[in-house]
């Protein structure tokens, strides 16, 4: 082999460890949901992970691989639940919700939405958020009392 091959490779096998190192990070973080911020902070810094950000711990898609995955989303499946790790499958999440606030004329509440649509609690409050975001829904109200419905155009 050439030496520019096999540092490529080297440069390759090293870029996949860090990868998988990030992946099992932002796993064992996600497991321990009773950790602070500055628990995972300390702990970023100490593995030499402190080039990561929050936002790669909470909210960025993890690889869509192995057997658990294979099971998680045949479950779902079954279920009639809904798989938002995805941003094709948030676009669809976020999609039934809309469709159901602008079929129902009224103010909704998460759960009401929630309820109609399926999905957890975190989906749900994740894709009205979204949507909101985006112009597409407005609410009114706080914490229990909010309510939601489709923005006039």
């Amino acid at each position: 082999m050439r030496k520019a091959q096999l540092k490529s490779m080297k440069n390759e096998i090293e870029q996949v460890l860090s990868e998988a190192k990030a992946m099992a990070f932002v796993q064992v973080v996600r497991r321990h949901k009773d950790a602070t911020l500055g628990d995972v902070m300390a702990l970023a810094a100490e593995m030499g992970m402190s080039h990561m950000n929050i936002n790669q711990v909470l909210f960025e898609d993890l690889p869509k691989s192995g057997k658990r995955w294979a099971k998680k989303n045949k479950a779902l499946a079954a279920g009639g639940g809904h798989e938002t790790r995805t941003g094709d499958g948030r676009r669809k999440y976020d999609a039934a919700v809309l469709k159901f606030i602008i079929k129902n004329k009224k103010l909704k509440s998460a759960i009401e939405i929630r309820s109609a649509v399926g999905g957890s609690p975190n989906q749900a409050r994740r894709a009205l958020n979204r949507l909101i975001e985006r112009g597409l829904v407005e609410f009114t109200g706080q914490a229990r009392a909010t309510r939601y419905k489709a923005r006039a155009s």
